[in-house]
């Protein structure tokens, strides 16, 4: 697979976010990966396993503002608290998606209140382990799993291509849907 993006930022280094680093990197879906972690000790242990290539405990705007991607793989809770957040330190345009497993309220937020410069797709990985951590990352942790993208009539078209892509390059299997279906769906 040719390189989709330039620079990707993954926000948050968890499990989630750090197995998705790792994946990104070895399937050369990205030139750089940047991740943002709350402490400094994630951040290395994130270098050392080959998770992102650099990063900090604070949102860099001259990283952020270099990122053709932005992906949060916060709790469910913390997603529109951060994307607000983005969006302040942010004025390029890019595409934005989460890594949540709550879609509904997200996309609606979400679709309402980001500037039309920043294109959001949502999107749920089902993919996870026992672990959590940076510790627990694994590159092979969405290989056929389903990724779940939300689109809406709202979703730019483009991003949403570009999102199932990204995903589709970290092995996933890419599933289109509703929010509202997903949640129903993922409540079962």
């Amino acid at each position: 697979m040719r390189l989709l993006f330039n620079q990707v930022s993954i926000i948050g280094l968890g499990l989630i976010g750090g197995s998705l680093g790792m994946a990104l990197r070895k399937g050369r879906v990205a030139h750089r990966v940047i991740g943002f972690a709350r402490h400094e000790a994630t951040l290395q242990r994130a270098k050392r396993r080959g998770a992102i290539h650099d990063g900090d405990t604070e949102l860099c705007p001259n990283w952020l503002g270099e990122s053709d991607l932005v992906v949060l793989a916060v709790p469910p809770d913390e997603v529109v608290r951060m994307a607000r957040q983005v969006a302040r330190l942010t004025s390029h345009s890019f595409i934005l998606t989460d890594a949540t497993s709550v879609k509904e309220q997200i996309v609606r937020s979400l679709e309402t209140l980001l500037p039309s410069r920043i294109r959001f797709v949502g999107s749920h990985p089902m993919a996870g382990s026992e672990r959590s951590g940076i510790e627990a990352a694994d590159p092979a942790l969405f290989r056929g799993a389903p990724c779940i993208v939300t689109r809406t009539a709202r979703t730019d078209p483009r991003a949403a291509r570009q999102v199932n892509r990204m995903w589709k390059g970290a092995g996933g299997r890419v599933i289109e849907m509703d929010p509202k279906r997903h949640d129903a769906l993922v409540a079962q």
